[in-house]
């Protein structure tokens, strides 16, 4: 039984998400945890113009690195999926033309426990795990184009399964499992104008036969099938 954290985008996650998240692992039988990716912002040192009221990068780095303690208590061991957001510091050098033998790994930074691991993508018991989809059918189709079963956040506004079989009556899906932000964050104020709010949730594998979307509601305890 696999669970999916969704994107956190810390420190714009929401208030008690992270604590719900797990609660919801609990319930399910969650016995490995999969971050979907964009597990960092990096708001102040983005290529786009910051809020006015935005903190300084060292501000944002500390206020980060104290909200992570929660995850890391929470979920100790636990296998990361690189996002577009947690690739921002080294493409920010690499423009300021920084080799990269300074530059430091997320991992460093961040402090990250022994049992975190990170990587573009997984693929565990037949299920590939990646960030980047886009559209409303992006998961399904990727499913479609590798030929396997498909867990992908980045489109926050979608929290959806989409199983496809041939006739032979071979099955996959396609997940999308939404995010885990707060809307109202100087952060997330960019998406105020999309016409789609953020989906909150987390994702469940069962078997990697079976995919469930849990939609997150404040003090929402699911029923389990």
């Amino acid at each position: 039984m696999t669970g999916i954290i969704s994107d956190l985008h810390i420190p714009f996650e929401k208030e008690g998400f992270i604590k719900w998240t797990a609660e919801q692992f609990k319930l399910w039988g969650v016995d490995s945890v999969i971050c979907i990716g964009d597990i960092i912002d990096h708001h102040a040192i983005s290529f786009h113009t910051s809020e006015p009221e935005a903190l300084s990068p060292t501000s944002e780095l500390e206020l980060a690195l104290d909200k992570l303690e929660l995850l890391k208590e929470l979920f100790p061991v636990m296998k990361i999926c690189r996002g577009n957001h947690d690739r921002l510091p080294k493409r920010k050098m690499k423009e300021m033309e920084v080799p990269e033998n300074f530059m430091k790994n997320l991992a460093e930074v961040y402090d990250f426990p022994e049992g975190w691991e990170i990587a573009d993508e997984w693929i565990i018991d037949e299920v590939l795990y990646t960030h980047t989809a886009t559209g409303i059918s992006g998961a399904r189709n990727m499913a479609i184009a590798e030929r396997i079963s498909c867990v992908v956040g980045h489109a926050h506004s979608f929290g959806k399964i989409d199983y496809i079989t041939n006739r032979r009556g071979e099955t996959i899906f396609g997940m999308y499992v939404g995010c885990g932000i707060e809307k109202e964050s100087y952060g997330m104020r960019y998406g105020k104008a999309f016409k789609l709010a953020p989906q909150l949730g987390c994702g469940i594998v069962v078997d990697s036969k079976e995919a469930y979307f849990v939609p997150y509601r404040d003090g929402n305890i699911p029923t389990i099938r």
